[in-house]
């Protein structure tokens, strides 16, 4: 069908396949930008290995560093975005993080790590926020929650994938180098394609809609900036998505350590769930699959059930991920109180079993050598993975810790998808990629806090009070969408 100027026409209450075309060559090119941007994570045990990196020198390199040039990023890529055009910026991003992926890989020593890394933080910054202005283009705003949906489940794919490729390239290659070589070739490859097929808009693709839809009159200048960030609304969006974030990359960086750490560790702030290691990572992971999951649940839900008024399905995204949240912050003892009990009572018993032993042969006990006592299983020498790992050989406690990880992680980080149709449902679809690349720009900012401040935090107050810490921000704010009324 044909509009009054002779190009084909859109239509609201349907989908045609150049919609298709032109959501997944972005959505999918943005699926790989996570190529060259969470591959550091499986490459950096052999990088510490191989140069002596401290952990804290390393993490603060790479995760509070890089998520405040991520977040300075944001906040002029969007702009950009909507004053030179989204596909332009979108192919300078994947372009220059193939570059500094590749001269990573092929760098020695913590100053040009650090270069190439942060470069690569600035070049990742141009992909998502004016991927969400060619979203606001192509679709009417009454399905821009799906679409949300569907982009930020692409995202959480993306970084899953990536972590088994280049585990994977470090496995076949035998070098850490690997992880950034061939995961950069993907992304290049998918950046010619992108190059290829998008396009930015119905317009530039000879379409006409029947949709209102805001035609760039005159480009995003400093007036309109502004404006996107100090608009009310807006602000309270930017608090709301600060708090979400902080508490995304609160479990991304803290959950495994806090399931991990054992149940009775002699200093108080050092207790934990007493998970073993390889089952903290599992469950760990559920956090993505959820937000992956819940992204297109609550992406559905703002366009069907509320019409397109997103403050509802954040508000109870936040309330619901906190239960969960609430409910672990009691500690492990919420998981099987009998069973924990009864380990406890097994480890006292090996323990003054082996003390006793160790009086009887002074001579030549040690901790490896001395016998299990009868009935109990053996505890390798030098750690209590076993005992630690013990406490979760219940069904019932592996299952419940699971599923609230999968609903306070899944929700907590699909919130993304409703919080990021704000900027197009208050600012317009003009201003939609700036206002994003702002909201983005502070939800980094939150993140950078959930490295520095969640680290002292947990190490004055205790790992578990961590849980409670990031439980009482969802609420807070869950409280803070519910003004924004749109």
């Amino acid at each position: 069908m044909e509009g009054g100027t002779g190009r084909k026409l859109l239509r609201a209450d349907r989908v045609h396949i150049w919609q298709i075309r032109a959501f997944f060559s972005m959505g999918i090119f943005y699926l790989f930008y996570y190529f060259c941007k969470y591959n550091l994570g499986v490459a950096t045990p052999e990088i510490q290995k191989e140069f002596g990196f401290s952990s804290e020198l390393w993490g603060l390199i790479t995760t509070t560093v890089f998520a405040l040039v991520y977040a300075g990023g944001q906040f002029v890529n969007g702009f950009l975005g909507d004053r030179y055009g989204p596909k332009r910026i979108m192919l300078i991003g994947g372009l220059g993080g193939v570059v500094v992926s590749v001269f990573f890989g092929w760098s020695n020593g913590l100053v040009f790590f650090t270069i190439f890394w942060l470069l690569n933080a600035y070049f990742s910054s141009c992909g998502w926020a004016p991927g969400s202005r060619i979203l606001f283009n192509w679709f009417p705003e009454k399905r821009w929650g799906t679409w949300m949906g569907v982009y930020n489940a692409l995202c959480y794919s993306g970084g899953a994938i990536v972590t088994i490729v280049a585990g994977f390239a470090i496995h076949y290659w035998g070098t850490w180098r690997a992880a950034f070589f061939v995961p950069a070739a993907f992304l290049f490859v998918m950046t010619v394609i992108f190059w290829i097929l998008g396009k930015s808009s119905p317009r530039d693709a000879g379409f006409e809609t029947d949709w209102e839809q805001e035609k760039q009159t005159r480009r995003a200048g400093k007036k309109e900036y502004w404006g996107a960030l100090s608009n009310c609304k807006m602000i309270l969006a930017y608090v709301s998505g600060f708090g979400a974030n902080f508490v995304r990359w609160g479990i991304i960086s803290w959950l495994v350590k806090i399931l991990h750490a054992p149940v009775d560790a002699p200093v108080v702030t050092e207790r934990g769930f007493g998970v073993h290691i390889a089952a903290a990572g599992v469950i760990a992971s559920l956090a993505h699959w959820g937000g992956a999951f819940f992204s297109l649940v609550l992406g559905a839900v703002s366009d069907l059930l509320f019409k397109g008024k997103r403050w509802q399905t954040i508000a109870i995204g936040f309330f619901i991920g906190a239960i969960p949240l609430f409910w672990l912050a009691q500690g492990p003892e919420v998981l099987d109180k009998r069973v924990l009990f009864e380990v406890k009572l097994k480890n006292r018993a090996r323990k003054s079993a082996r003390e006793a032993q160790l009086l009887e042969r002074p001579q030549r006990a040690s901790a490896s050598e001395v016998p299990t006592p009868a009935g109990a299983d053996s505890v390798p020498s030098g750690g209590r993975s076993e005992e630690r790992f013990e406490v979760l050989q219940v069904t019932r406690g592996l299952f419940m810790l699971g599923l609230a990880i999968f609903i306070a992680g899944g929700l907590i980080q699909a919130i993304q998808t409703p919080l990021f149709d704000l900027p197009g449902d208050i600012l317009g679809s003009e201003l939609g990629g700036t206002g994003v690349g702002i909201l983005d720009g502070w939800m980094y900012i939150g993140a950078s806090f959930a490295g520095v401040f969640m680290g002292w935090w947990l190490d004055s107050y205790g790992l578990v009070s961590g849980i409670w810490l990031m439980a009482v921000v969802s609420v807070a704010s869950g409280l803070v969408a519910i003004p924004i009324q749109k």
